[in-house]
Order: C-alpha cells, then structure tokens, then sequence
C-alpha cells in the first residue's frame, strides 16, 4: 500500500480543483493517515511548462519518500512525466502516477498511466441542453447544480 502520495494541483480557486484536493485529503483521512503538507504541490495557474518540470523535480529531489503522486489535470501530469523521465525516474510497483482526464499520452506510456476519467461527451450535452434551455426561456431559471460520475480507470 502507498503510504507517501503527493499531489500536484493548480493554485486557483476553481470548484473542480478544489474539490479535487479536498478528495485527495479525505482518502488520506480515510486511510488513517497524516497527511503531509510537504508532499502538497500547489502550481501557479498559468506558469509555464518549463517551470513546472522544474518545480516538480525539486519535490521529487526532496522526498524521496514518495511512492506515488496524483496529478490533477492531464497538463500538470504531463509535466509530471516529462520530469519523471529527465530525472530516470521510472513508473512502476514501487511509485505510482494517476492522472485525471484520461487521455491516449496516457495509454502510450509504458507502464500505461491510470486515470480519473470523466463523461466528457455526457457534459457536453449537459451543458448545450442546459444552455439551450436558458436561451429558451423568457425567465431567468435557477441554477442547476449536475453531478456526473467520474471512472477510476485502473491500467
């Protein structure tokens, strides 16, 4: 069992970040573990790549410790792997990647990466049936909070 799992999100208070680092606490919690603000990663919104890949080989240079790391967009996992590779770091049994928003770089990588994958197709046609029933409408309508499910997506 990982026992060292860093995270690596965006500095911005975005409903779907956030929630996401919140996810990432209580897993920690839930595991009955502490949870180390060192292995907490929190990049500029905005910053460049190289940055980044800098800022993410210094985490990795100072804790050695860590036997897995969820990133939290597909960008940031991206870097992630890139520095990963510039530091011969491999992904296997004994460190962890997980990335959320599945996408094909991550089943071109060897190992293939997992991911938090989402129903891209099912938003999209929440959004335009909710936008469409907007412009629709004479009146101004509530806002409808929707939660879709999302799928670990284990490889």
């Amino acid at each position: 069992m990982k026992r060292n799992i860093a995270i690596v999100t965006i500095d911005l208070d975005v409903e779907q970040i956030v929630n996401r680092y919140d996810g990432y606490k209580q897993a920690i919690l839930d595991y009955n573990e502490t949870q180390n603000e060192a292995l907490v990663l929190k990049v500029p919104f905005g910053q460049e790549k190289e940055a980044t890949i800098a800022q993410l080989k210094e985490l990795f240079k100072e804790h050695t410790e860590i036997d897995a790391v969820l990133f939290a967009t597909n960008y940031l996992a991206i870097s992630g792997l890139t520095a990963l590779k510039e530091m011969g770091k491999v992904v296997d049994a004994d460190f962890s990647v997980i990335a959320y928003d599945d996408g094909d770089v991550f089943k071109l990588h060897t190992p293939q990466i997992s991911a938090l994958g989402q129903p891209l197709e099912e938003i999209a046609e929440r959004i335009i049936s909710l936008i469409l029933m907007q412009l629709s409408s004479k009146e101004v309508l509530e806002t409808e909070r929707v939660i879709l499910s999302g799928e670990l997506i284990v490889r």
